[in-house]
């Protein structure tokens, strides 16, 4: 239910969910059906269009199942994307667990 709210959000109301050149949040309320806190990440090899409004190559798919953890989990990511270069070394990590550690902070 979680991730059809979420398409469906994105197809009719257009939302503006672009924090970052190419970056995009995707996620619903709430209580859309979410069972447990969880994140996805996909990085693409170029920018696509999203419902023809918005160009990614970075997306976020974000479930939270209360308000706080839902802030906190926005504001942590926004924090690594929010700067030219923790945008950039996302783009270069060259697996899923480089990728990894420049989400948590964590990188060698």
């Amino acid at each position: 239910r979680y991730l059809q709210t979420m398409i469906r959000q994105i197809l009719i109301q257009r939302p503006y969910i672009m924090v970052a050149d190419g970056v995009i949040i995707a996620h619903a309320a709430i209580d859309a059906g979410v069972n447990e806190t969880c994140m996805s990440l996909v990085r693409l090899p170029h920018k696509i269009a999203i419902h023809d409004y918005l160009q990614a190559d970075i997306i976020l798919i974000l479930a939270t199942v209360d308000f706080q953890n839902h802030l906190k989990a926005l504001s942590q990511f926004n924090e690594r994307v929010s700067e030219p270069e923790g945008l950039a070394r996302i783009r270069r990590a060259a697996d899923a667990d480089a990728l990894r550690a420049v989400l948590i902070g964590k990188e060698g």
